[in-house]
């Protein structure tokens, strides 16, 4: 949300580090609740929708010095990031 940048520019100025953990329900939780899934699948899902709205929204390009931890977000990043990649290539929307 473009009314956030302000926030994302001061933590930048700062040199702050923002740490996101996730709290509550995941994107799995409606879908199925068994196998513990909701956090080995779902924090990582959400994670993954996190760092993406913040590269895709224009945050990370607006503030290239910006500290975030993503909580339960780094093993999706390594493959993440080639997948977004080819999709911000060919993808119109």
């Amino acid at each position: 949300e473009k009314k956030f940048l302000p926030f994302w520019k001061a933590v930048e100025s700062l040199g702050a580090v923002i740490l996101v953990h996730q709290g509550g329900d995941t994107v799995v939780n409606q879908r199925i609740n068994k196998y513990h899934l909701p956090n080995t699948v779902g924090n990582p899902a959400d994670r993954a929708v996190t760092f993406a709205s913040l590269v895709f929204g224009g945050v990370m390009d607006a503030c290239p010095d910006l500290k975030i931890c993503l909580c339960h977000g780094g093993g999706y990043t390594c493959y993440g990031i080639g997948r977004m990649d080819r999709g911000w290539e060919v993808r119109q929307e």
